[in-house]
């Protein structure tokens, strides 16, 4: 893929180019001036000022946060007809994007992992899926626009499709996993799991294998063996407590709740609340939470032995 431009250098971008530069594929970076470009330059790649001129680029993947894209798109020196590429949908979704900008080609191409996991399953050569999407396309041959961007899934690691998909139904999936599962029940109902333990006098080491370390590998043993299987191989006790805990807990009121997260994306409240959030605040008092948090010391006493 020639003529190939990355926005940003955060987490998710510096991943996209390290897996990039080990694929052998010729880029360079758009960034202001300031520490990531410093870091990015220290590292050895390409790097331009975003307000340079790339009219020569075909294919911009902007790795920005979400909320960036159209004060970038607004800026950018580029050709009619250039290929936006978003690794999410979001911002195509809630700003609408390609109405915005109908002279550039806009493209979705979403991998479904976090930013550290995209590079670390691309240094041990891993499995990693993708979504895409080709709704929003000016230009004729589609196939062709195709053909590259599955080259570039597989240059960035995707060994799973990407499969097809709208930026609707990528953006509302991606926000309704985040709030139910992924960025919610996991952490959190892990956390009140191991507080209980310990008030009931359980030693932290233990509490922590059972809230905590053991979700990434039933979670692992899930997704390889399914969930027919994995209800064949685990314990009589597990399935007995299996059994109740779903009756216990996934009740009619659980269900309305997830059905009111779900209506909150659909209809459009969850994006206006989003805007009144300020969202560093948030971000303190998330840190602030989890620092007061007994799981979090047990977890940086135990990582070392566990993980590294």
């Amino acid at each position: 893929m020639k003529n190939l431009l990355l926005v940003g250098f955060g987490n998710q971008a510096k991943s996209w180019a390290l897996n990039l530069r080990d694929s052998g594929v010729k880029f360079s970076l758009a960034l202001r001036k300031g520490p990531s470009m410093d870091l990015a330059l220290k590292m050895g790649f390409e790097t331009h000022l975003i307000s340079d001129d790339f009219s020569q680029y075909k294919h911009i993947v902007l790795l920005t946060p979400d909320e960036t894209h159209f004060f970038i798109l607004e800026n950018l020196k580029l050709k009619e007809g250039a290929r936006i590429y978003y690794a999410h949908g979001f911002s195509v979704v809630t700003h609408e994007l390609q109405n915005k900008f109908p002279s550039y080609n806009h493209v979705l191409l979403a991998p479904k992992a976090i930013a550290s996991e995209l590079r670390f399953q691309y240094e041990i050569q891993g499995k990693l899926g993708a979504v895409f999407s080709l709704e929003h396309i000016k230009d004729e041959n589609k196939f062709d626009i195709k053909q590259e961007l599955f080259l570039l899934a597989s240059a960035i690691g995707i060994t799973s499709g990407p499969y097809e998909t709208t930026f609707e139904n990528e953006t509302y999936a991606d926000l309704f996993s985040e709030q139910t599962i992924l960025c919610s029940i996991l952490p959190y109902v892990s956390n009140t799991i191991f507080n209980k333990l310990i008030q009931k006098g359980v030693e932290e080491e233990t509490a922590y294998f059972e809230a905590w370390y053991e979700v990434k590998l039933i979670a692992d043993t899930l997704i390889k063996v399914g969930p027919q299987r994995f209800f064949e191989l685990i314990s009589p006790n597990a399935l007995a407590g299996s059994y109740y805990g779903k009756r216990t807990i996934i009740d009619s009121q659980f269900e309305k709740n997830i059905d009111a997260l779900l209506e909150d994306i659909y209809s459009g409240q969850f994006q206006k609340n989003l805007e009144k959030t300020d969202m560093k605040k948030l971000r303190e008092e998330t840190n602030l939470f989890w620092e007061s948090q007994p799981l979090l010391k047990t977890h940086q006493r135990l990582e070392n032995e566990l993980f590294n």
